[in-house]
C-alpha cells in the first residue's frame, strides 16, 4: 500500500509468509528531502528491527547525501557535478574513505574510485570501469581490486563486449579468473 500526495509519500509492505515488514515515510520539498524506513526482518519470531533515517539536500551542482540506522552504520557524501564530470567524497561509520569521479561524453563513459582507511587490511581497494556504446556495439571493462578472488560479474577484472544485428545478440564476457563466457540471444 502507498500514498503520495504534495511532498509527503508513505508506504506499508508486508510478506504475509515470513511476515516481513517494511515501513516507508518520506518529505521532499524544494531541494530537500527526508526519508524513514522501519524494516522488522528474518521472520518475526525472530525478526531484527532497523530503523533508517536519510537526508539529501541539492545546492546547485552539489548534493550532500546522509543516512543512519539504529545498529550504529552510517554513510555521508558530497557529489559535485560540473559539466560530464561528478567528484563524490564519501564516509561511512568503518572510517572508510573514498573519492570517486566518473565522466560521460557521448558514447563513453569513465569512472575511477579510491577508498581508503577502515579498521580491517581489505578495506582499502582501487576501481576503474569504462563502457563505450556506439550503435549496435558495447564494450565495457571494470577493475576492482576489492574483489580479488571471486568469480563471474564480481570478479576483480571484467571485460565484455557485444553486438546486435538483426535481432540477433551476439555477447562475450572474461574474467580475471580464465573464465570466458559467449552467448547468442534472439529477438522475435
Amino acid at each position: 500500500v502507498s500514498y503520495a500526495a504534495g511532498g509527503l509519500s508513505a508506504s506499508y509492505e508486508t510478506d504475509t509468509a515470513s511476515e516481513d515488514t517494511e515501513i516507508k515515510v518520506g518529505y521532499a520539498s524544494g531541494d530537500l528531502t527526508v526519508g524513514l524506513t522501519l524494516d522488522e526482518n528474518n521472520n518475526a519470531n525472530a525478526g531484527d528491527a532497523l530503523t533508517t533515517t536519510s537526508v539529501g539536500y541539492v545546492m546547485g551542482d552539489a548534493t550532500i547525501a546522509i543516512s543512519a540506522d539504529d545498529a550504529d552504520d552510517w554513510d555521508a557524501s558530497v557529489a559535485y557535478a560540473s559539466g560530464n564530470t561528478t567528484m563524490t567524497l564519501a564516509a561511512d561509520e568503518n572510517s572508510i574513505y573514498s573519492l570517486k569521479l566518473a565522466y560521460a561524453s557521448g558514447d563513453m563513459t569513465f569512472s575511477a574510485r579510491q577508498e581508503f582507511g577502515g579498521t580491517a587490511d581489505g578495506d582499502s581497494e582501487t576501481e576503474f570501469g569504462m563502457t563505450y556504446a556506439a550503435g549496435d556495439l558495447t564494450f565495457g571493462a571494470s577493475y576492482d581490486s576489492g574483489n580479488a578472488g571471486n568469480f563471474g560479474d564480481e570478479a576483480e577484472t571484467v571485460v565484455n563486449a557485444s553486438y546486435a544485428v538483426d535481432g540477433a545478440t551476439i555477447a562475450a564476457k572474461a574474467t580475471d579468473q580464465d573464465e570466458v563466457e559467449v552467448s547468442v540471444s534472439f529477438a522475435f
